[in-house]
């Protein structure tokens, strides 16, 4: 996939990049929560359910979005998905996005 650029962002700070492939992200993310511990191999399964064509990309990106991943978010995602946590939008965290 041409462009494909993946980012974390959970509202607190700017947005990370963290993969640029969906091998890079298969291969290099790793996910832990505070409350359920290691969840990789979860967030790894979802990728896979795509690559092996047994869900829609867009189910994948529904299902990243639990871990806080998000595939070529624009400002337009970080605005909606900051709805959920802050009565003001963040701009300032986001200025790569506002381009």
């Amino acid at each position: 996939m041409k462009g494909f650029k993946a980012y974390f962002w959970n509202g607190f700070g700017s947005p990370e990049l963290i993969a640029t492939s969906i091998t890079g992200l298969l291969k290099s993310v790793k996910i832990s929560d505070n409350y359920t511990g290691d969840a990789t191999s979860d967030m790894r399964c979802e990728i896979k359910q795509y690559t092996d064509g047994k869900q829609s990309y867009s189910d994948m990106l529904d299902a990243l979005s639990c871990y806080n991943i998000y595939i070529n978010p624009t400002f337009e995602t970080f605005v909606e998905l900051s709805k959920q946590w802050f009565d003001k939008t963040p701009a300032h965290l986001l200025t790569e996005f506002t381009k």
